[in-house]
């Protein structure tokens, strides 16, 4: 690991906490001048600890699903980089890892409802239908936990608990706040009279609607895309497969994964009685003490764990180009 200290974790704390709040602030929370701040965070950057600033968004206010598809690939060495480039194009994904393990990738697409969904996949998967073996869909009906960066990572700081942020509810937004949408999930830093030029409104007009996206939940917070590899850390899925839990022990799984200081992200299967975890582990032993956890606290839920080993974020982006279309 590329060496970092107590100011630069509270740096990335802060960062966690809102990117947009301005250095200035961060300085005076740290203890250190704005350029002492901004060096340092231009420093996480070309060590690659910090891949870009973006908005959470909540996808599901504005009626679109998120569906994960796992994929078992049928490829020789040589066809595979030019098979992953051409997923990374598809206009509708939002996240695209490579695994090793049971399955070797991840796609988290966006849709608005399942019939959108199998038509972006049918549509895929005809140029590349001879080079899949097998797949795995996987519905977000519920998220239990995401934070940008694990409590672990901060267990020295003293610091709050970062908060998993929740949002309910629907609403309409017109083309311009899908825009907006767009070009923070480009640049969360992006200044807002460099929206205003790109999407040809005022910057007053910007900061209205970026307020009030803010206001209503549709945008959570801002945070750094962390890598967690430069950290010396792996990070890992987790399908947890379940046993037709009832209310009072799904409650109860839901608060053990949200106080658990490894998970960064969690959400509820629609279609079977699962769970799917990501975290993030310094040693493979903490990965193999957290299934062992699992399994002894919920011995009568729990039937299978299943997990996968990260190896490469290829993508993040939560408001891809396809949803700029109505």
């Amino acid at each position: 690991m590329d060496k970092i200290d107590l100011k630069d974790k509270k740096i990335l704390y802060n960062l966690c906490q809102n990117s947009r709040q301005g250095f200035s602030k961060i300085a005076t929370k740290v203890g250190l001048s704005k350029n002492a701040v901004t060096y340092r965070v231009e420093r996480l950057q070309k060590k690659g600890i910090i891949r870009k600033f973006m908005p959470i968004i909540n996808l599901g206010m504005l009626g679109i699903d998120t569906y994960d598809v796992f994929i078992k690939l049928r490829v020789k060495p040589e066809e595979e980089k030019e098979l992953l480039e051409y997923i990374e194009r598809n206009k509708y994904l939002v996240w695209m890892i490579k695994l090793s393990g049971e399955w070797d990738l991840l796609l988290e697409i966006a849709a608005k409802n399942i019939h959108h969904f199998s038509k972006i996949l049918s549509e895929m998967f005809v140029k590349i239908d001879k080079k899949i073996e097998r797949y795995e869909v996987h519905v977000d009906s519920e998220t239990i936990k995401v934070i940008p960066l694990i409590e672990e990572f901060f267990k020295n700081l003293k610091l709050p608990k970062l908060e998993s942020k929740s949002s309910s509810g629907r609403i309409k937004i017109d083309e311009k706040d899908r825009e907006i949408l767009y070009w923070l999930s480009k640049n969360g830093l992006m200044p807002q009279y460099e929206i205003a030029e790109k999407i040809k409104l005022s910057p007053d007009a910007v900061s209205y609607r970026m307020k009030n996206l803010e206001k209503t939940g549709v945008i959570k917070s801002y945070i750094p895309e962390v890598m967690m590899k430069p950290l010396d850390y792996s990070e890992y899925f987790i399908i947890l497969d379940l046993r037709n839990p009832s209310e009072e022990e799904l409650k109860r799984l839901k608060a053990y994964i949200v106080n658990n200081k490894n998970v960064e992200y969690a959400f509820r299967g629609a279609t079977k009685f699962e769970i799917i975890l990501f975290v993030s582990v310094k040693k493979p032993e903490e990965l193999d003490i957290i299934i062992k956890d699992f399994k002894n606290e919920f011995f009568d839920t729990i039937i299978d764990q299943r997990f996968m080993l990260a190896l490469n974020h290829f993508m993040f982006n939560l408001f891809p180009e396809g949803l700029l279309e109505k």
